[in-house]
């Protein structure tokens, strides 16, 4: 059915504005955020800080790892996931994200005829969206026209197909016991990823300054190509490490930029090595060795 097609995941604004956003807000009663501007919106969301988030986290009773929710990072790691494993890049570094009022204005929002075959990765946000994931499709067979247009879907060429739902409490689950009871996996990151998260200053950075990772006050995520991040930091692996020297705020941070510790995660991916083939664990042992 599909010629071309965009994965696109969708937010209510409601929802995805949560701390930052709050300092619009008068009230915190029910963490509204109705009157909230969207331009105002989409910056404060980046630059969510633990002070201001802390009134949503106890609005909520939810703890600071929600923060890489509403900060759009988790929004880039999952988009970056699906664009490496169906081979889909994005336009621009952190998407385009357009507002729209209903999920079907999606389809004037961009230039279908320009975008690559095999698709991009995307977002759309506006007040009134339900939470959930669509795809927008080609079909040009005329036989399958009207049917389609019977059953609700438009006019075509390009139709929306939206799951206003994601039920992660149990898919969770279920991706679990693939890996563990079949050796499946739901979805993979690709042998040859084209796409990368980096790590973006999310306030001004001083050097000496240790990075707090993903969810914390230091840095947020967004997703971009291979090509337009080369020698950049990857979000998973900033926390712990130690700045070298000031960086601005929202200012890509590179991997020279910064001291990484030496982690399983840093070590698998080839950023640092260990300084010691035997570490000792403990001083019994470090007295042994100094023996022989």
């Amino acid at each position: 059915m599909k010629q071309h097609f965009i994965q696109v995941q969708c937010y209510q604004t409601k929802n995805k504005a949560h701390a930052k956003a709050q300092k619009y807000v008068a009230k915190y009663d029910d963490c509204l955020i109705d009157d909230v501007k969207l331009e105002e919106l989409i910056t404060a969301i980046h630059h969510q800080i633990e002070e201001i988030n802390l009134a949503f986290l106890r609005c909520h009773d939810i703890s600071l790892s929600t923060t890489s929710f509403t900060d759009g990072t988790k929004q880039s790691i999952e988009m970056d996931l699906v664009g490496n494993y169906f081979g889909m890049k994005v336009l621009k570094r952190g998407m385009v994200g357009p507002e729209v009022s209903d999920v079907k204005e999606v389809l004037t929002k961009f230039d279908w005829d320009n975008l690559p075959r095999e698709g991009v990765v995307d977002y759309v946000i506006g007040k009134n969206l339900f939470p959930g994931i669509f795809v927008v499709v080609e079909h040009t067979d005329p036989n399958q026209k009207k049917y389609l247009r019977y059953l609700g879907l438009g006019e075509g060429p390009r139709y929306v197909l939206f799951e206003p739902y994601h039920l992660c409490h149990l898919e969770v689950l279920q991706t679990v016991v693939k890996v563990a009871l079949f050796g499946q996996e739901t979805i993979n990151n690709s042998l040859n990823p084209i796409n990368r998260t980096i790590a973006i200053a999310k306030q001004d950075l001083f050097a000496g300054q240790r990075l707090d990772g993903i969810g914390g006050d230091t840095v947020y995520g967004m997703v971009d190509s291979i090509e337009n991040s080369e020698g950049l930091l990857p979000v998973g692996l900033s926390h712990h490490a130690l700045v070298k020297h000031d960086i601005k705020k929202d200012t890509p941070i590179k991997v020279s930029d910064v001291v990484l510790p030496i982690t399983i995660a840093t070590r698998l991916t080839g950023y640092t090595k260990p300084q010691h083939r035997f570490q000792p664990v403990n001083s019994f042992f470090t007295r042994m060795i100094n023996l022989f």
